[in-house]
């Protein structure tokens, strides 16, 4: 599972991947961000088929994996 954690004494927020097997325990991997993700931030799920990238170093008719 991931979710979005905020670091008030930092300011900054991290990405969370917890086993779903075991909530209880320990964190499978923080990823650390600079900024704090705002309350409510989320995401979706999309396939990959017609998602292009589009950003800076990689090619315009790049396809998402």
């Amino acid at each position: 599972m991931l979710t979005f954690a905020h670091d008030r004494t930092r300011g900054t927020g991290y990405l969370l991947i917890l086993d779903t097997t075991d909530l209880a325990a320990a964190p499978v991997a923080e990823i650390h961000l600079p900024v704090r993700v705002p309350n409510g931030f989320h995401g979706t799920w999309v396939r990959s088929a017609g998602f292009t990238l589009r950003r800076a170093g990689f090619p315009s008719a790049g396809r998402c994996l």
